[in-house]
């Protein structure tokens, strides 16, 4: 991969972590057995899949008189997302909401929508920063209307050169149907902006929203009628990362950075 991005699977792992899930596959494997695997450390082992078990990607069971690990199925994911976002989205809770100090909430609308969020992703997110995000196409086209595509690919360029990494979901025909309609250089734009992508047809996703999660904040982001909301509150920021753990899983991964070089060879006028 160019530019010495690594391409990753499974949204939100680092590169050890996603080697972990990898190896587990559909066994139960002994922490020698994953290090074996691996070629990663005992120790380490034991600290990634202490990570993973905490974020609910990994469970462990006693065989014997040893301990063996093994993956969480999508179909826990889902049995997690909806305990939490039942528990989450119950009168009791919206009303703690309410009341919690580590709730904050901002709405912005119109003109300010747009300034706040370019300002958002070249100004005030720091170098390297890891954004995860949900991105339906149809949002995303409205998305470049509302900025207009000049500032669309300055926002971009921007973005590679503080080298913020976008993780997330997109659309499977995003790219493609965006170069037809914005041209070659739009897509140029995307050209080595680092990104650990799964793809999902839009159907599925059901958004016609953007949703991006960074710093325990979720940002929505609806680009038809022009208006953003921002809240940072750690109940709703755990919703979104099952959203997103579920959606990697049913997802394919895309090689992004291939994909779009094979899109600017496709439609790069011959000489």
């Amino acid at each position: 991969m160019k530019r010495g991005f690594h391409q990753r699977n499974t949204i939100g792992c680092t590169p050890r972590e996603e080697r972990v899930l990898h190896a587990l596959g559909t066994d139960r494997l002994t922490l020698t057995a994953l290090a074996r695997e691996t070629g990663i450390p005992r120790q380490t082992i034991h600290d990634i899949l202490a990570r993973l078990k905490a974020r609910g990607w990994v469970s462990s069971c006693n065989v014997g008189n040893q301990k063996r690990w093994m993956k969480v199925a999508p179909e826990i994911h889902m049995e997690q997302l909806q305990h939490t976002l039942g528990s989450l989205f119950s009168n009791q809770s919206f009303t703690d909401l309410r009341h919690r100090d580590t709730t904050e909430v901002h709405f912005v609308e119109g003109k300010d929508m747009s300034t706040h969020y370019v300002e958002l992703f070249t100004k005030h997110l720091p170098l390297k920063k890891r954004i995860q995000a949900v991105q339906p196409t149809k949002s995303a086209h409205q998305q470049t209307k509302a900025l207009n595509l000049s500032q669309t690919i300055v926002l971009n360029e921007t973005i590679k050169k503080n080298k913020l990494v976008m993780e997330g979901i997109l659309a499977q025909n995003y790219y493609t149907e965006s170069t037809q309609q914005y041209g070659l250089d739009w897509l140029k734009s995307f050209d080595g902006r680092a990104a650990s992508t799964v793809t999902l047809p839009d159907d599925f996703l059901g958004l016609n929203v953007e949703v991006y999660y960074f710093d325990q904040k979720v940002l929505i982001c609806n680009w038809f009628d022009q208006t953003g909301l921002s809240i940072q509150n750690p109940a709703l920021v755990q919703v979104f990362k099952h959203y997103l753990d579920l959606l990697s899983h049913s997802g394919r991964k895309l090689d992004q950075q291939e994909h779009i070089t094979s899109l600017i060879r496709k439609y790069q006028p011959t000489q």
